[in-house]
């Protein structure tokens, strides 16, 4: 006489295929959640380049008809002050005299410091005898990898 087997019908996950589950998914996302916050730090950092990229057109353009020190305000390079209604863009400053663009970002170097955001600054060095303008990128900015 031959024996038959039952086969029962497997209802559902046992607790060890549920707990491997879980750990893959917390592998993932121990993996991607620093990714993604880089990620977002560099596209809300990018609008203070944007604007400040804005700005050195206009003093470019500005510096084609004078000299540095004609070119260090808003109203000399024709632009009014573009920090309104940006979000992510404390402040945007054209030092006197030399034309330095300072952009500071909402984005905080030092979360315990309001005043913390980093920097991304432009200078520029204006090469008359060619023609020609230069910008130097400096800035906090590049030691977080943002600029």
């Amino acid at each position: 006489m031959k024996k038959i087997k039952k086969q029962r019908n497997q209802n559902g996950f046992t607790l060890i295929e549920l707990m491997i589950v879980i750990a893959i998914i917390g592998l993932l996302v121990g993996f991607t959640l620093p990714q993604y916050k880089s990620y977002i730090e560099r596209t809300e950092f990018s609008e203070s380049v944007r604007i400040a990229n804005k700005v050195k057109l206009g003093v470019g353009i500005c510096l084609q008809t004078g000299d540095l020190k004609d070119c260090d305000t808003y109203d000399e390079i024709g632009m009014v002050n573009p920090t309104k209604g940006v979000d992510n863009l404390h402040s945007l400053d054209i030092t006197a005299d030399t034309a330095v663009i300072t952009a500071t970002s909402t984005i905080l170097e030092d979360p315990t410091d309001a005043d913390s955001g980093y920097e991304f600054i432009l200078t520029p060095t204006d090469d008359a005898a060619r023609g020609v303008i230069s910008w130097e990128i400096s800035g906090s900015c590049q030691n977080a990898g943002l600029c």
